[in-house]
């Protein structure tokens, strides 16, 4: 069996898309993330002070979080209507100075 060859924090957060900074690697080696509505860690090993992560183990952890990312129904954003409620008592408040005309 071939060993493979571990990565650094740092050599992780150069593969992947974004470049998220390395106490979020560090994050996710701890405390893992929630995917799929369960806890989902990167798995690492620490040596001395370092941490190292096989990219077979980031593959999994990528495949595991991008699942969970397409299988996950869209979020519906919820500030969305109290803005607009707020938009519409400020141009209401304009209206009712004389300082602005109907809306649109």
């Amino acid at each position: 069996m071939i060993a493979e060859r571990e990565m650094s924090l740092a050599e992780v957060s150069r593969a992947l898309p974004g470049r998220p900074h390395v106490g979020t690697v560090l994050r996710w080696i701890r405390r893992g993330v929630t995917a799929g509505g369960r806890k989902v860690r990167l798995r690492a090993r620490k040596a001395g002070w370092q941490w190292y992560v096989r990219p077979s183990d980031l593959d999994a952890f990528r495949d595991a979080t991008s699942q969970a990312k397409a299988t996950r129904p869209p979020t519906p954003d919820k500030r969305k209507p109290a803005r607009q409620g707020n938009f519409d008592r400020a141009m209401a408040a304009l209206a009712a100075e004389g300082l602005m005309g109907e809306r649109p």
